[in-house]
């Protein structure tokens, strides 16, 4: 009986020695490395646009060689008011990406884009870089990089439509209001769309769009006047305006009154609906007269 219990301790000693020899450590896979090739600005990209798109008549171009262009991230689709998109900015341009997936890219990455295998397209008026997959294509550089804002004006905007100098830009309007403040941003219990006016005091106007799935879809419109930023994305021929957040929505200053005045003339007054009794000519002042027959 002792001589067997000697022989399963021995036994046992033996296999834990054999197996506390056994090498732990795993070999990592070899790292993939995805070349840089040679560096393009999205202004290149417009430029390529336009030689191997609109010269060719096709609709689509495909980067078949290495290249990578590098950007800073200013939208992302975190809070749902886009959807398997970011917008992108360099020094000088900006355009649209659209990812096979949402997420993974965030409003102020740097990244680089490697641009083989990518489609460069129209999407109803803007550049986009299509078939972006962010875990084989994105490379990120740094984060909390932020752009600031162009400052701009609605009438600036709209007279720059096709303008590359302006189209995705990350902007900033100043002295602004919603027309119709008294709704949400959109229809949050339908999960529809919605597009608001923005008004300056000239009541030049310029759609903002929001989607039914951002989280502040159901968020009541501020009835004030002040600052937004926002994208400056398109849709055909209309400019629509993308917010990040409705922390950019800056209408904390009172609500500025349309340079037109309603005046209702059956009410007996000179003075209703904002009007004031002036001289035009002489000394004579303008009186009320009603007159039958």
């Amino acid at each position: 009986m002792k001589r067997n219990i000697y022989l399963f301790l021995t036994t046992s000693l033996l296999i834990l020695s054999i197996i506390s020899c056994v090498k732990r450590e795993y070999d990592e896979p070899p790292a993939v490395t995805i070349p840089t090739g040679n560096i393009l600005t999205i202004s290149d990209l417009y430029q390529i646009y336009q030689d191997s798109v609109l010269a060719q008549g096709v609709s689509e171009y495909k980067f078949t060689e290495d290249y990578s262009v590098y950007a800073v991230v200013t939208m992302d689709d975190k809070l749902g008011n886009i959807y398997k998109t970011a917008y992108i900015q360099d020094g000088n341009n900006a355009m649209k990406l659209h990812t096979l997936s949402s997420g993974g890219l965030y409003q102020g990455d740097s990244i680089r884009i490697y641009l083989k295998g990518l489609l460069l397209m129209d999407y109803n008026g803007i550049l986009q870089l299509d078939s972006v997959n962010v875990d084989k294509h994105i490379f990120k550089q740094a984060t909390e990089k932020e752009i600031s804002p162009k400052t701009v004006t609605i009438t600036e905007l709209n007279s720059h439509i096709n303008d590359p100098e302006y189209l995705c830009k990350l902007v900033k309007l100043d002295s602004v209001q919603f027309a119709n403040p008294n709704q949400t941003y959109a229809d949050a219990n339908n999960l529809d769309s919605r597009n608001v006016i923005l008004r300056d005091i000239d009541l030049n106007e310029i759609i903002v769009r929001n989607s039914g799935y951002a989280t502040f879809a159901g968020d009541s419109l501020p009835s004030g006047s002040g600052s937004i930023i926002a994208i400056m994305g398109k849709y055909g021929s209309d400019i629509q305006l993308y917010i990040r957040s409705t922390d950019e929505v800056m209408f904390d200053n009172p609500r500025f009154t349309d340079p037109y005045l309603d005046k209702n003339f059956d009410d007996g007054s000179i003075t209703s609906g904002g009007w004031t009794q002036q001289n035009v000519t002489g000394s004579i002042l303008w009186s009320l007269y009603g007159s039958s027959g």
